[in-house]
């Protein structure tokens, strides 16, 4: 997902990441669930090309609308060191909330199973 500013980037084994679409500004880095029609991500706050917390952890809901036209595309490495095909969405979706948590204790353990498999799906707003 892309609000122009961040994009946002739901993996398919439930990884969580987001990266400014510029040279700088906030990034997540932990997992999503889907819950009644909800995305709930529990995730890591850190800034490219900022001071960064050590422990800035925070959660994160957000909704996704009806889906329109999928489209395959091969995708430049933006927060990956690789370049991936990924599957692009056209898509409403808005941040419900977004507040601070303390570090969940499974955080660590639920990332490095969620990091194993690198498969994407990029969700793109409608026009």
């Amino acid at each position: 997902m892309s609000d122009s500013g961040t994009n946002y980037l739901l993996r398919n084994d439930g990884a969580f990441e987001s990266a400014p679409s510029g040279l700088g500004g906030r990034t997540f880095d932990g997992f999503w669930t889907l819950s009644g029609g909800k995305v709930e991500a529990q995730a890591k706050r850190g800034w490219v090309n900022g001071v960064s917390g050590m422990n800035d952890f925070c959660k994160i809901v957000f909704y996704i609308g009806a889906f329109g036209s999928l489209e395959k595309r091969e995708r430049a490495p933006v927060m990956d060191s690789k370049r991936e095909s990924v599957a692009f969405l056209q898509t409403y979706w808005f941040i419900d909330f977004l507040s601070p948590i303390v570090k969940p204790k499974d955080f660590d353990a639920r990332q490095a199973k969620a990091k194993v498999s690198r498969a994407a799906v990029f969700l793109v707003p409608s026009p």
